[in-house]
C-alpha cells in the first residue's frame, strides 16, 4: 500500500482499505461508549440499478472523430509502424482506437497486441481538451485530418471525418457552456451559532442516520448495495474530513457540509431529499443555522425552489446526452 500525504503535516494514511477491525476500533473511539440513537428508518434505502459499463472507443458527443477507411483488416503492427508516437505529434496527440476484426468493440490499438487484426481504425480528438478556440481549432482540426490522411496512406486507407471542423467547433462552443454550467457541487450547510460543534457529537448524528465513515475520512450516506456514495458530509473549512483520534480528544467543528457533485450523481434528487432529512435532523441534535454554500438562510422555500431548479439542470442535461451518473457524464466531467 502506498501512503499519501492529504494535508498539510497534520495526518498521514495508507491509501487502500484499512484493517476492518482497526476501522472500527476507531470508529468506536470517535462515537464514545454511550448507545446510539437509530435514526436509520428516516433515509430509506436506494437501490440503484447496476452500473452501466465505462464507455470506450470513439465517442462522437464529445470527441472529433476520423474513420481510417480500408477494405481489409490491417495487422496492429503495421498501424504502429504508420502511426508511430514521433509522427503522431503532428496530429496533437489524437487517440487512436481499433475495433478487431470479428469483434464490436473498440481497443485503445497501443495496448493491443501487435498481431492483432483491426477491421476498423479512428482518430480522436476530445474537444473540450483541445487549446484553441473558434477559427483556431477549425484550421487545427483541418491540419490534423490532413496529416491523418498522409499517415494512413501508408495502410492504404481513407480518412473520413465524420463531421466538419466548423460543426465540431459549435459543438465544442456548446459543451464549453455546459461544462460552466452542470460542473458543480450541490450543497447544503449547517452552521453553528455561538459556539463550534462537538466532533463527537457530530459523528453521533451522523452515525445515527446511517452514515458511514469511510473514503477521504468523510461520511458517505450508501446506496442499498453499499456500493454508491448519494451524498457526503464533510466539515465546513480547510481541512473537510474527519479524523477519530481528534473527536475523541475534543474537537470542534465549525460547520458541517453535506454535498454532492452533479454530473457524477446516479440519482440527484433523491441525493437531494435525502440530505434535506439528514439536515433536519443534524439540526435538531447539534441546534445550528441552515445555509447555503454561500452563506444565505435555507428556509424550506429556498429548498424548494433549488429543488426546482436541480430538476430542470437534470432534465437540460439528459437531453444533451451527458445525463448524471452516465458513462457520458463520466467521460466529459
Amino acid at each position: 500500500m502506498t501512503a499519501f500525504h492529504r494535508y498539510g503535516s497534520e495526518y498521514w494514511e495508507t491509501a487502500g482499505k484499512q484493517d476492518e477491525a482497526e476501522l472500527q476500533r476507531r470508529v468506536r473511539l470517535a462515537l464514545g461508549p454511550e448507545p446510539l440513537d437509530d435514526a436509520a428508518h428516516l433515509l430509506s434505502p436506494l437501490r440503484l440499478p447496476s452500473p452501466t459499463p465505462a464507455l470506450t472507443g470513439p465517442h462522437p458527443g464529445t470527441e472529433f472523430v476520423i474513420d481510417l477507411l480500408g477494405e481489409e483488416p490491417v495487422e496492429g503492427a503495421q498501424v504502429r509502424a504508420a502511426l508511430t508516437p514521433e509522427r503522431r505529434t503532428a496530429l496533437g496527440f489524437g487517440r487512436l482506437w481499433g475495433q478487431p476484426a470479428g469483434y464490436d468493440v473498440w481497443a485503445l490499438v497501443s495496448e493491443t497486441h501487435p498481431a492483432t487484426q483491426f477491421s476498423a481504425l479512428a482518430l480522436c480528438w476530445s474537444l473540450p481538451a483541445l487549446l484553441s478556440e473558434g477559427v483556431e481549432m477549425a484550421r487545427d482540426l483541418a491540419v490534423f485530418t490532413g496529416q491523418a490522411a498522409r499517415l494512413a496512406a501508408d495502410l492504404k486507407r481513407t480518412v473520413s471525418p465524420r463531421e466538419r471542423p466548423e460543426a465540431a467547433v459549435r459543438r465544442a462552443e456548446q459543451l464549453s457552456r455546459l461544462r460552466v454550467r452542470f460542473s458543480r457541487s450541490v450543497e447544503m450547510r449547517l452552521m453553528p451559532v455561538n459556539r463550534l460543534f462537538p466532533a463527537r457529537a457530530v459523528w453521533r448524528a451522523v452515525y445515527a442516520l446511517g452514515l458511514r465513515w469511510g473514503n477521504m475520512d468523510l461520511f458517505h450516506a450508501l446506496d442499498a448495495a453499499q456500493r454508491v456514495s448519494l451524498f457526503t458530509v464533510s466539515a465546513a473549512g480547510q481541512t473537510g474530513y474527519f479524523l477519530p483520534e481528534r473527536a475523541a480528544q475534543g474537537e470542534g467543528i465549525p460547520g458541517i457540509v453535506l454535498g454532492f457533485e452533479l454530473p457524477r450523481s446516479p440519482d440527484p434528487l433523491a441525493g437531494y431529499d435525502r440530505m434535506a432529512v439528514a439536515l433536519a435532523y443534524l439540526r435538531q441534535n447539534l441546534g445550528g443555522q441552515p445555509a447555503t454554500c454561500d452563506g444565505g438562510d435555507l428556509d424550506a422555500d429556498r429548498l424548494e425552489t433549488d429543488r426546482d431548479e436541480l430538476e430542470a439542470m437534470i432534465s437540460e442535461m439528459a437531453r444533451a446526452g451527458i445525463a448524471p451518473g452516465s458513462p457520458e457524464a463520466a467521460r466529459f466531467f
